[in-house]
């Protein structure tokens, strides 16, 4: 095997012809690490493009909202009744019903919620009645509202009506 001998001005340490295996580690970290940066910063870029995009367009159309919707507001929206169609009016019965439902699903939710937490921290936390409790409390939180009402219209509420529809007519015949 034949060695290869350095030469002079090698073994003063001038010449950078010959790099030790540690160099050539660092360097090629170094070039890793600056493309990770470089994509880094692209990436950074691009989101922060989308974000500015998509924020464009919500303050302008909130914006809009705002310009021609304003005029339109006054203490009659608030207190009238809604009206029959072409008439002035307001959304009196509309507010006080929605009032009305949250107020309701709230003295009736609230007490199940704490009941069901209490129990399933102290009484059941191993039993049936705790597991599916809790699957059922996951998939609430995990879907959006809409979505389960979409559902839960789709599978119930729509057959159901369908059903009461063909009875009308056929009790009608």
């Amino acid at each position: 095997m034949s060695a290869v001998m350095p030469s002079p001005s090698d073994a003063s340490g001038s010449s950078s012809a010959m790099k030790t295996p540690r160099q050539s580690t660092e360097q090629t970290r170094a070039a890793k690490f600056a493309r990770r940066k470089l994509a880094n910063h692209m990436a950074l870029f691009l989101s922060l493009a989308a974000m500015a995009f998509g924020l464009f367009w919500l303050a302008w159309i909130l914006w809009e909202t705002l310009r021609l919707g304003l005029a339109g507001i006054s203490l009659a929206v608030f207190t009238e009744m809604t009206p029959p169609p072409n008439d002035a009016g307001g959304l009196a019965n509309a507010l006080y019903g929605s009032f009305l439902m949250v107020s309701l699903a709230t003295l009736v939710g609230t007490p199940i919620g704490i009941m069901a937490g209490i129990y399933l921290a102290e009484y059941g936390a191993k039993s049936k009645l705790a597991s599916v409790t809790r699957f059922v409390n996951d998939i609430l939180l995990s879907a959006p509202s809409i979505v389960i009402g979409l559902f839960v219209y789709a599978v119930i509420v729509a057959q159901v009506n369908h059903s009461v529809q063909q009875q009308a007519s056929w009790h009608s015949r």
